[in-house]
């Protein structure tokens, strides 16, 4: 299929991702710096919060009394929502990742959007090496109940029928697919799909999450990045139309 104008119009996209990580971690210094160029972005994204990681350690061993428990919180960054919580930005001392909600629009917005943002942080942190860098899309699909899953998908999990012949009914399911791309210098693919609780009683909900991420030679370039995106996005697009049968793939045009 040609991609140059694939796009659909109901795409059962629930999250689309972009993320850059860094290394090394940002000082509190350069966190503050962020912190404070992502007040051009108040308008758009009016609230935030903090993220924060907790750490418990605790110890025992043969013939000792368990250890107390002890935990810490630290702070790794802070999420931004915009006004209709349909997009959210996240600066860490690691990395940054942009992420769209539904409705999904289109490849040239979600892109663009991501690269504004990221030159936000870009330009607060200075020249950073990327050590990492990626695209993931979450799908959620629902199917008839009954019918053979093989009539929408052509990624499910197969077991053998009943005695009598008929589909033995699969309450839940998870499949997870990691491999080495090809299309991509130090590219990787995860393909995860697994069953959701359903939207009807009538109907199978399942997810198709797509998941590339590349850890290219130190130190990359800007273009090199975002050109690898492209790249990513379209074998994500082949790997959706080819885990779907063509009349699926039709009712989300």
């Amino acid at each position: 299929m040609n991609q140059s104008d694939f796009h659909l119009e109901k795409a059962p996209i629930v999250e689309a991702i972009i993320a850059i990580d860094i290394g090394p971690v940002l000082s509190d210094e350069s966190m503050t710096a962020v912190e404070g160029a992502a007040t051009t972005l108040q308008e758009d994204y009016p609230q935030s919060e903090p993220l924060t990681q907790v750490h418990v350690q605790f110890g025992f061993g043969p013939g000792m009394s368990p250890l107390p428990q002890q935990s810490s919180k630290q702070d790794i960054g802070r999420k931004y929502v915009s006004s209709d919580k349909r997009q959210l930005v996240v600066f860490r001392r690691n990395g940054f990742s942009f992420s769209r909600l539904p409705p999904y629009q289109r490849w040239e917005n979600f892109r663009d959007e991501a690269k504004r943002i990221w030159g936000v942080y870009r330009a607060a942190i200075g020249p950073v090496p990327i050590v990492r860098f990626g695209l993931r899309y979450i799908n959620r699909v629902n199917i008839p109940v009954g019918k053979p899953v093989d009539d929408f998908l052509k990624l499910y999990a197969e077991v053998p029928g009943n005695p009598d012949g008929s589909l033995r009914t699969i309450n839940s399911s998870y499949i997870r697919v990691d491999s080495m791309l090809t299309e991509i210098p130090a590219g990787y693919l995860i393909i995860q799909q697994a069953t959701l609780p359903p939207e009807r009683m009538d109907l199978a909900t399942l997810s198709l999450d797509f998941d590339i991420s590349v850890s290219p030679n130190p130190n990359p370039t800007e273009e090199y990045v975002w050109d690898t995106l492209e790249t990513a996005r379209r074998v994500k697009n082949q790997l959706f139309i080819d885990s779907l049968t063509p009349q699926f793939l039709e009712t989300f045009r």
